[in-house]
C-alpha cells in the first residue's frame, strides 16, 4: 500500500480508522448485476473477489448485492465499511519463504439482510441490470422445506424457496426476458441440477403454473460448479492492521492456489454469459465436465479435511497446519489421503500421476504457515459433508479391496466420538475434547441431536450403537451409510478401544 505514510501504518488499533470509502476511495458505483446468497467468508476470498478482479480489467463493471439469509451482522458492516474489505493473500514461494499480498475488494455493493428487507432483495430482483445469482449455503443448503411459503411480505426459509420467490418475482416483471445465470458454489454434485430440481419441487409445492415452470428451466442458465480455494480468517490481524494503517472488521485471508470451475453443456451459451470471469482470471474454467476436477477435489482435499478434522480436534489439535509439524499426525493424513482416498481413485479409473500430484499439493496447501484454518470450522454439518465426501469413497474401497479401510474407519470412529455430546436446555449441543483440560466445544451440525439420541439409546452397547449409525437414513441423506457390515464391525472394534485408551496416534 505505497499511498500509505509509515505514520499511518503504525497508528496503534485504538487510533487506526475502519476501512470505508473515506479511507481508500471506492471509485464509480458500478451497477448492480449480481445477487449472491451467502454473506460468508469463503465468498469474499473467492467469488467477490474474481469480480474485483474483472472490474480492475474492465470486463464485467458490475457489482454484488449480498443477501444475508440469517440474522444482520454481517450486513451492517458492510454498510459501515461501504461495501469494502481486504483481502490478504498469503503462502510460500517456490523455495519455502513467506510471501504476502493485500488487495483492497471493491465489488459489493451493499448487502441485504432478508428478514427485515424481503422487499429490498425483490427489488434487485426485477432489474433489468441483475445478469446472476450466486449462491453458498453449505451442503445442507440445497433442500426442500416443506414449510416455505409463497409470501410477499416474508421470506421462505429455505435458500430454494428463496431463489424460487426470487425468480417468480423476476418472472412477473420481465417475462422470458428476465432468464438469468444461476452459478450455486455449495459442494454437491451437479449442485446446479440439483439446485433446479429442488426450485421446481417448490414451484409444484406452490401450485405455480406451468409456464412459470418453464422459465425456470429454459430461460434460465444452471450451471453446475466446483470451487477450490482456503480461506479463512488471518491469523495475524494486528500485524495486518498495523501494515494496512487502518481496522478492516471483514478482513480476509486465503491462500495463493484458486481454481473455479464452471460446467454446461451449451459452451457458446456459457462463455457468452460468463466469459469475462474466465477473462478475469485464468483459475476460471469454463467447460462441458467438471467431474475430474470435483473429484480429485471432493475427495482428496475436502474428503481429508472432514475426516481428520473431528479426529484431531478432540486430541487438541486446533488449525490443519500443526498437521503437517507432527509426523505421526502427518504420517495418518497421508495414510488416508494417498492410499486410501487417492488409492481407490486410481482404481476407480483416475489418472496415477494426477491423483499424486494433487495430493503433492494439498499438504502443501495444508503446511500455509499464515492461515488459521480451524479444524472445529471444517466440522460444521459434519455428517452432511462425512456422507457426501466419504461415503461414495469407503463403499468403493471396500468392494475393490474386500475389506474396510482401516484409517477411514478410525476416523469414522472418532467422529463418532467427537459428536458424543449433551444437549442444554437452550438447545446448544456441547461435547468436550480428550485433552487434559477437558475443554467444551459447541457442536454445529443439525443432525447432531440424531447422534445424541443414538448415544442414548446404544451407548452401553458399542456394536449396536454403530450399525445403528450407518443404517440411519436421515443422517446420510435418505439411505444408509453403507450396507457392508463389515465397516460397522471395525468401527466398532476402534470406538471401543477409543473410549477405553483414548485417541492416540
Amino acid at each position: 500500500f505505497p499511498h500509505l505514510s509509515m505514520a499511518q501504518q503504525q497508528t496503534t488499533t485504538k487510533t487506526r480508522p475502519l476501512l470505508n470509502s473515506s479511507v481508500r476511495p471506492k471509485g464509480e458505483c458500478n451497477p448492480e448485476k449480481i445477487l449472491q446468497f451467502g454473506s460468508g467468508r469463503f465468498l469474499r476470498g473467492f467469488f467477490d473477489y474474481f469480480v474485483h478482479e474483472a472490474n480492475e480489467k474492465n470486463v464485467f463493471n458490475g457489482s454484488i448485492v449480498i443477501v444475508q439469509s440469517t440474522g444482520s451482522s454481517t450486513v451492517e458492516q458492510l454498510q459501515k465499511q461501504d461495501g469494502m474489505y481486504t483481502l490478504a493473500v498469503q503462502g510460500l514461494d517456490a523455495d519455502g519463504n513467506g510471501e504476502e499480498e493485500f488487495t483492497v475488494c471493491t465489488s459489493i455493493s451493499r448487502g441485504i439482510a432478508a428478514a427485515s428487507q424481503w422487499k429490498d432483495i425483490l427489488e434487485v430482483a426485477a432489474s433489468p441490470d441483475l445478469s446472476l445469482i450466486v449462491s453458498n449455503t453449505t451442503e445442507v443448503g440445497i433442500k426442500y422445506d416443506p414449510t416455505d411459503s409463497n409470501s410477499a411480505a416474508e421470506p421462505p426459509v429455505s435458500f430454494p424457496g428463496k431463489l424460487t420467490a426470487v425468480l417468480l418475482h423476476r418472472y412477473k416483471q420481465l417475462g422470458n426476458k428476465g432468464g438469468i445465470t444461476i452459478l450455486p458454489c455449495e459442494l454437491l454434485e451437479n449442485n446446479g441440477a440439483v439446485l433446479l430440481a429442488t426450485v421446481d419441487k417448490v414451484a409444484e409445492a406452490w401450485g405455480l403454473d406451468k409456464d412459470f415452470r418453464t422459465f425456470c428451466k429454459e430461460s434460465c442458465f444452471w450451471c453446475n460448479t466446483l470451487v477450490d480455494r482456503i480461506v479463512t480468517l488471518p491469523a495475524n490481524v494486528e500485524k495486518i492492521e498495523a501494515v494496512l494503517g487502518y481496522k478492516d472488521e471483514m478482513l480476509t485471508a486465503c491462500e495463493k492456489y484458486r481454481l473455479f470451475a464452471i460446467e454446461h453443456q451449451d459452451q457458446a451459451g456459457l462463455h457468452e454469459r460468463l466469459g469475462w470471469l474466465s477473462n478475469a482470471d485464468e483459475n476460471v474454467l469454463l467447460t462441458p465436465d467438471i467431474t475430474p476436477y470435483r473429484e480429485r477435489k471432493l475427495r482428496l482435499l475436502n474428503g481429508t479435511h472432514i475426516a481428520i478434522a473431528p479426529m484431531f480436534f478432540i486430541t487438541g489439535v486446533d488449525f490443519v497446519r500443526q498437521i503437517t509439524t507432527v509426523d505421526s499426525l502427518k504420517s495418518f493424513t497421508e495414510k488416508i489421503m494417498q492410499d486410501e482416498i487417492g488409492g481407490t481413485l486410481i482404481k476407480d479409473g483416475m489418472d496415477a500421476t494426477i491423483v499424486s500430484d494433487y495430493c503433492k499439493l494439498t499438504l502443501e496447501r495444508f503446511r500455509n504457515p499464515y492461515l488459521d484454518h480451524k479444524l472445529v470450522d471444517i466440522t460444521f454439518q459434519a455428517c452432511s459433508k462425512i456422507g457426501v465426501r466419504l461415503g461414495p469413497i469407503i463403499n468403493k474401497y471396500i468392494k475393490y479391496n474386500k475389506k474396510p479401510p482401516p484409517y477411514l474407519s478410525f476416523a469414522f470412529a472418532a467422529f463418532l466420538l467427537f459428536e458424543h455430546a449433551t444437549i442444554g436446555d437452550d438447545g446448544t449441543i456441547t461435547g468436550t475434547r480428550r485433552t487434559a483440560g477437558r475443554e467444551e466445544y459447541t457442536i454445529k451440525d443439525e443432525k447432531a441431536s440424531v447422534l445424541v439420541q443414538l448415544w442414548k439409546e446404544h451407548g452401553e452397547n458399542t456394536s449396536a450403537f454403530v450399525e445403528a449409525v450407518v443404517q440411519h437414513k436421515e443422517l446420510w441423506g435418505g439411505t444408509p451409510f453403507t450396507s457392508e457390515p463389515s465397516f460397522a464391525q471395525r468401527v466398532a472394534v476402534m470406538l471401543t478401544k477409543l473410549q477405553k485408551d483414548g485417541v492416540s496416534l
